[in-house]
């Protein structure tokens, strides 16, 4: 593709349409929740926005080639969604019931922070015991080079590319609705 890959961006966004919808259909249709829930939209769309239009002028075929300033942008905008719908943001409400989260333990903070890199890693080691051959790419840049691979594919993948944009539209707002009937 060309010097803009329009691509990055239709999938940054994508991946929230079902929390973007939530949220759309909790505003519009909840007065107690209109305030909360078409408050959130800004903050996602202009992060989404700002990280899709940086990486889609970037043009990468993958995370592993983010240059430097597109992975620090990657990094800042999954930390600033990742604390704005954590149960740290008191003042957001579940779009589906308006109540607050339920605040997690220390140990489901420390398995959410540890076990999916720890997995990962776990992953490529056993992948190339089979053969012998350590050709992972982040595993060829050291210990820089993995921990670098592991944070932004943490933050883009997992942070911006799954759970949070999906997690609001299904289990905040339409598992409440389904499990109420």
């Amino acid at each position: 593709m060309g010097p803009f890959d329009v691509r990055w961006l239709i999938a940054q966004i994508g991946v929230f349409g079902p929390s973007i919808a939530a949220l759309l259909f909790s505003g519009i249709t909840h007065l107690d929740l209109r305030r909360n829930a078409l408050g959130i939209l800004p903050v996602i769309l202009l992060s989404l926005l700002l990280l899709g239009l940086i990486t889609a002028a970037q043009a990468p075929s993958g995370v592993a080639e983010f240059g430097p300033l597109l992975s620090v942008v990657t990094v800042l905008v999954a930390l600033a969604v990742a604390l704005f719908f954590s149960p740290l943001n008191p003042r957001l409400l579940i779009s589906g019931t308006g109540r607050p989260q339920g605040k997690p333990t220390a140990v489901w903070i420390l398995l959410s922070v540890v076990l999916l890199p720890g997995l990962f890693v776990l992953a490529w080691v056993l992948i190339n015991l089979q053969g012998g051959d350590w050709a992972a790419a982040a595993l060829q840049g050291g210990v820089s080079g993995l921990t670098r691979i592991l944070i932004l594919s943490f933050s883009h993948n997992l942070l911006l590319g799954g759970s949070p944009g999906e997690e609001i539209g299904w289990r905040g707002f339409l598992a409440p609705r389904l499990l109420s009937r």
